[in-house]
């Protein structure tokens, strides 16, 4: 399943020797990538910032049959394959059925607001 995917180039350039970090904000459930809009100006100054609609969420149809257990939810939002960006949930997020419980394995920095 593809998800819809937002990425925003950060406010500055990478200086010489340097890389601008991603960052990926995932909403909670029952939301969509837009709960983050009042935070992206400020991340943009130090990220490129990375947002995704969950499976019937936002801009993200639901498929039926599409696995929504935390291990599916989180391949689909950070394959095992990708750079691991650090990750910001939202505390809803974080309680629902313990996801993203399990995104910490993959990406090994999460952060909960």
């Amino acid at each position: 399943m593809r998800l819809e995917t937002q990425v925003i180039p950060p406010l500055r350039s990478a200086t010489r020797g340097q890389q601008i970090e991603d960052i990926l904000l995932i909403h909670g459930m029952g939301s969509a990538s837009t709960a983050w809009q009042v935070l992206i100006p400020e991340l943009r100054r130090h990220f490129r910032v990375i947002t995704v609609d969950l499976p019937g969420h936002g801009k993200t149809p639901f498929i039926k049959g599409t696995h929504m257990d935390p291990i599916a939810l989180a391949d689909m939002v950070v394959p095992r394959s990708m750079r691991s960006p650090p990750v910001i949930t939202s505390s809803e997020t974080h309680l629902v059925d313990g996801y993203p419980s399990n995104l910490p394995r993959i990406t090994g920095r999460e952060f909960v607001l």
